[in-house]
């Protein structure tokens, strides 16, 4: 279907996609009605914003079958009215229409309960209409049988197509939808944790088709950016400096993605802000922006990198990053790990920084050892400390040693970075390190108070004599 979906016009295409948000409204709105379900009154403030946000997906839900009604009423040609109709029985999009799918947009539309009964129906109309063709329902086939109910119903064309929609598409709640696209789930083989893998990836590709207007199967970048804004605004702080980076783009973007490319996206996106909002909140939240749309470019006008200039101080070539979004990013990633916001790391702020990255279980003075050989290979200026430029040719080398592209990596980090929290032990040397800085940074002072956090006075005593 979809490629009838691209080769129709525009009011077509409008359709579908309305088609598509209300799929996503109504998976939102049954989702919220569970957490108001769990929540019971016990967090008021909680209660009231979620039933704030029911009431309005509910009133977006209704406004958008309105629209589609009245698309149909007004735009659509009748042969546009059949392709829609048929799409919604083509539940599994192959372009034609089995015996099942027939049977069960039969029974929607009759209120039947009785499948056997609709099963009977739809094999006659198949083989009435479909003869020795393989028992399968084409559009021009679906199109004569519609005649020909119109003519039994006593109704026209039209009323037929809207009676089609009215059944088909807006009787299925939110479970129904989810249930069908998780149909291909063996239950008795797969965990509790697996089943909501599952339906986390199936309300991703909801949100997909919703953001897919065009149904190109591509959407824009920018369009996931501002539908995921608003968290990066509301979120505290850390949470939202960390996602904020992986939403970074060029002020004049041509980016965009297919659904496999937006699923991995955004479990690093839902990663990345964990600690603030569960997955089904930032699904729901996504779903309401496309219902209201109040993020403009000017409101994540942050998030452009216009051109180099910002970045003047790096040589892209050495350094190995040709992207001005990728050093953006690293931009970014060096101020989260920059602890005392001097404009440069010592080998204990890149030490705790590269732990995150790491089983993080070797100990301390063995990540300060690789640290400070790490910063003495890219050093330029020799001050034992690394500025920005020197930071990604840290990196660069990283990725190239990895042999992963650039973003990825950064990507990785900023989530990793998101999710993992310092040790109590690692809390501890940053504590010292607070502690002790100073204007200068001074290693051996800074070390005989690490060492006193780590190994107790007397060792340190004793470091601090050498």
């Amino acid at each position: 279907m979809e490629e009838r979906a691209n080769t129709g016009s525009a009011a077509l295409q409008e359709s579908f996609h309305l088609l598509a948000l209300r799929r996503a409204i109504v998976v939102a709105s049954a989702s919220t009605d569970a957490m108001l379900q769990d929540l019971g009154i016990w967090n008021v403030k909680r209660y009231v914003e979620l039933s704030r946000e029911h009431l309005q997906l509910q009133i977006s839900l209704k406004s958008t079958e309105e629209a589609i009604i009245m698309k149909m009423g007004t735009d659509m040609k009748r042969e546009e009215e059949v392709l829609l109709c048929y799409h919604l029985m083509d539940t599994d999009g192959e372009a034609n229409i089995s015996v099942l799918e027939l049977a069960e947009g039969l029974r929607k539309l009759n209120d039947f309960n009785a499948i056997q009964e609709t099963i009977s129906l739809a094999e006659h109309t198949i083989r009435h209409y479909a003869g020795d063709t393989g028992g399968l329902l084409s559009p021009d086939m679906f199109e004569s049988f519609f005649e020909n109910t119109c003519k039994h119903l006593s109704c026209t064309f039209h009323e037929l197509c809207q009676l089609c929609v009215s059944k088909i598409a807006f009787g299925q709640d939110g479970r129904e939808i989810l249930e069908d696209m998780v149909a291909h789930v063996n239950h008795e083989d797969v965990t509790h944790e697996d089943f909501d893998h599952e339906v986390v990836r199936a309300r991703l590709v909801l949100i997909f088709q919703m953001m897919d207007s065009d149904q190109s199967g591509r959407v824009p970048f920018k369009e996931v950016v501002k539908h995921l804004f608003r968290f990066t605004s509301s979120a505290d702080w850390d949470v939202g400096s960390n996602a904020s980076v992986l939403l970074m783009m060029e002020k004049v973007n041509d980016r965009s993605q297919d659904v496999d490319e937006f699923l991995d996206f955004m479990l690093n996106f839902s990663a990345a802000v964990a600690g603030s909002v569960s997955f089904h909140d930032l699904a729901n939240a996504m779903t309401f922006f496309s219902c209201r749309r109040d993020v403009t470019d000017q409101d994540i006008k942050e998030l452009f990198i216009d051109d180099g200039k910002r970045f003047s101080a790096l040589d892209a070539d050495e350094a190995g990053f040709e992207d001005v979004v990728a050093y953006g990013k690293l931009h970014r990633l060096f101020q989260l790990m920059d602890e005392d916001n001097s404009g440069s790391l010592d080998h204990c702020e890149l030490a705790l920084g590269m732990r995150k990255f790491t089983s993080g279980n070797d100990d301390m003075s063995k990540s300060m050892e690789e640290c400070m050989a790490a910063i003495q290979a890219v050093d330029d200026d020799g001050d034992g400390l690394l500025d920005v430029r020197e930071f990604a040719k840290l990196i660069a080398k990283f990725a190239n040693k990895a042999q992963v592209e650039v973003h990825h990596l950064i990507d990785f980090m900023v989530v990793q970075a998101s999710m993992k929290c310092n040790s109590e032990q690692e809390e501890a040397y940053l504590q010292a390190y607070r502690a002790l800085k100073a204007p200068v940074k001074r290693r051996s002072s800074f070390l005989v108070a690490v060492q006193n956090v780590w190994f107790g006075t007397a060792t340190a005593s004793a470091v601090a004599a050498t």
